[in-house]
């Protein structure tokens, strides 16, 4: 479950000349440095926080926000002693995580959606991927896509897949009220039209109706061309122009993300000996300078430890046309990962993650062992880190989510323990205000007061 951030494209500023940029190109594979130094500096304010859930642990799977204001929320639960039924919980919550509606779904199947967009209709899109009993074929792996009316009450869904397993990897709205669809697929039948190989990506278009207007299947041309056009896709890098003809602009689209796709896998290319493959996390965000904000994990080796590695985390900034100007290392030794981006007001970013050991960049003292840990940082311009939170809950904690509001606002996504309910996994919001930094970067002030109010605690009707 990653890179739900940079789903949200905020104000772009004034844009700077191309003369700007070339001071600042680096070379492709910059030397990681064993320890630099975290730089001093303020850290974005927790302005509240919150946790929702019910009786079981949830976990949140995906997130938007609503043009209205405010935002949706999916989880999921799995109750303990019957993993055959998966509980899929839809919650809208205003600007301050208050609950404004809910509605409970059971489901059949061990699978829970990943994905969810709010339709130009007023109604919502949710898909994942689902292996089920009643899919195209029994025992498949089918990508599966719902739509939802402003009560949450289900108006259609599709199984899309063959006999073989299909992934879902991206939804996104478009104008019309229907949505494309973007899965790698390893089925070479039930595919409504065209020929695909496995490992092929496959987008498609549905209309407002749940019925295919257009497919396109995209060559894998490299082994981070997946990962990166999900990464193009989930920023919402394109946008979708409302009068687009289906099945031709469909592929005029495709072209487009496919040729993004090839720009970020040349970006990884140079990191090739060190990324780990199938622990690929790529997340891709605009840039206010005319430009895009680009961060991945990769491993390398552990200088604090003979023959082993460690989990890097890298940043860069690329030109309009994907090419890198600046990239660094984050840090050296410490294993945390960023799975949100978003622009900040002063040019820099804020990112969102987890970090996953006990680093000593961190200087908590109250730091449980337990090693994951929810964490959020700003950076500056030059992808330098000026400050950080690590918000503790009482178990573990992880952010996905890294949402903007109007006035450099933000709402940072996530689950993890409330000190109320430490065996429990629950959804975890923070009101985040980057417009008020405060607070050193190498302490940890106390949020303010956990939200006890018991949200969420059973079935409710959605409404809104």
């Amino acid at each position: 479950m990653k890179k739900f951030s940079s789903l949200f494209i905020a104000l772009w500023v004034a844009l700077l000349g191309v003369s700007a940029y070339a001071a600042e190109t680096t070379p492709a594979r910059p030397p990681i440095p064993a320890k630099p130094a975290f730089q001093a500096g303020n850290a974005p304010q927790i302005a509240w926080q919150k946790f929702l859930g019910g009786k079981e642990n949830e976990h949140l799977s995906a997130f938007h926000a609503l043009s209205g204001g405010g935002f949706i929320l999916l989880a999921y639960s799995d109750p303990a002693g019957d993993k055959s039924l998966v509980k899929n919980w839809g919650v809208k919550i205003d600007d301050r995580g208050n609950i404004v509606g809910e509605k409970w779904a059971a489901e059949t199947v061990d699978s829970f959606f990943t994905s969810i967009d709010p339709s130009s209709d007023g109604g919502y899109l949710l898909a994942g991927s689902f292996l089920s009993d009643y899919g195209v074929d029994k025992g498949s792996l089918d990508i599966r896509v719902a739509k939802l009316n402003s009560k949450g009450e289900r108006l259609w869904e599709k199984f899309l897949g063959g006999s073989e397993r299909d992934f879902l990897l991206s939804l996104s709205a478009t104008p019309d009220g229907g949505a494309l669809i973007l899965g790698e697929v390893f089925s070479t039948d039930g595919l409504a039209e065209g020929n695909a190989s496995p490992g092929d990506l496959w987008l498609l278009k549905l209309s407002g109706g749940g019925e295919v207007q257009g497919q396109i299947f995209l060559k894998n041309q490299s082994a981070y061309f997946i990962d990166a056009a999900k990464a193009v896709m989930d920023g919402d890098i394109f946008k979708i122009p409302a009068d687009t003809r289906y099945p031709k602009g469909l592929k005029a689209y495709g072209q487009k993300v496919a040729a993004a796709a090839r720009q970020l896998c040349a970006v990884l290319e140079p990191h090739k000996t060190d990324l780990l493959i199938e622990h690929l996390d790529l997340v891709i965000a605009p840039d206010n300078r005319r430009g895009y904000f680009f961060s991945f994990a990769s491993w390398t080796k552990n200088p604090e430890k003979t023959g082993g590695r460690t989990l890097q985390t890298w940043a860069a900034r690329l030109n309009s046309e994907f090419k890198p100007l600046l990239q660094k290392p984050l840090r050296a030794g410490d294993r945390y990962l960023i799975w949100a981006l978003s622009p900040a007001p002063d040019g820099g970013f804020l990112a969102s993650g987890t970090v996953s050991r006990r680093g000593k960049w961190i200087h908590l003292e109250d730091q449980p062992e337990n090693p994951h840990r929810g964490i959020f940082l700003k950076f500056n311009q030059a992808l330098e880190p000026v400050g950080y939170k690590v918000p503790l809950s009482q178990n573990q904690g992880e952010f996905f989510g890294l949402l903007p509001l109007p006035g450099g606002k933000y709402l940072v996504a996530g689950e993890g323990s409330p000190r109320l309910e430490p065996s429990r996994s629950k959804v975890w919001i923070l009101g985040v205000d980057a417009s008020k930094e405060g607070g050193s970067s190498n302490h940890n002030p106390k949020p303010s007061k956990e939200d006890k109010s018991p949200a969420g605690t059973g079935p409710r009707e959605y409404k809104p």
